[in-house]
């Protein structure tokens, strides 16, 4: 990586591979306190690249103008995070087995018809 000035949003945490790369100080970082700060900063070179979920650069980048958008470019996974839907054990509720089933059949569906896909454009809109 050499010095390269890498902006984050306050309270991302990095991988194992950045966090030790920081450590050894072949990489530095810079805290903004979100996407919009971190895009502009970038947009300026005031940091060399932006590490944060692609849904949320692109969420922030529809506010952005084409030319913008352009010259910013995605070259890399630097991770992969899990989401996952929480339940408190001691106010388990009646339908619980039924809802956790239906859901997971449904997002299943989803994915494999392409319509989550579709849902994701939709909302992001982002024009990429």
């Amino acid at each position: 990586f050499g010095h390269v000035l890498i902006g984050i949003n306050r309270g991302f945490v990095m991988g194992d591979a950045f966090t030790k790369a920081l450590a050894e100080e072949k990489i530095r970082i810079e805290e903004a306190k979100g996407n919009r700060e971190n895009i502009h900063k970038l947009l300026a070179g005031r940091i060399d690249c932006y590490s944060n979920d692609r849904l949320s650069i692109w969420n922030a980048l529809k506010t952005f103008s084409d030319k913008e958008k352009k010259s910013i470019e995605e070259v890399m996974v630097t991770s992969v995070e899990s989401g996952y839907l929480g339940f408190n054990e001691h106010n388990k509720l009646p339908f619980h087995d039924k809802f956790l089933k239906d859901f997971n059949a449904n997002l299943a569906r989803i994915k494999k018809n392409g319509r989550f896909d579709s849902i994701l454009k939709k909302w992001l809109n982002a024009g990429l």
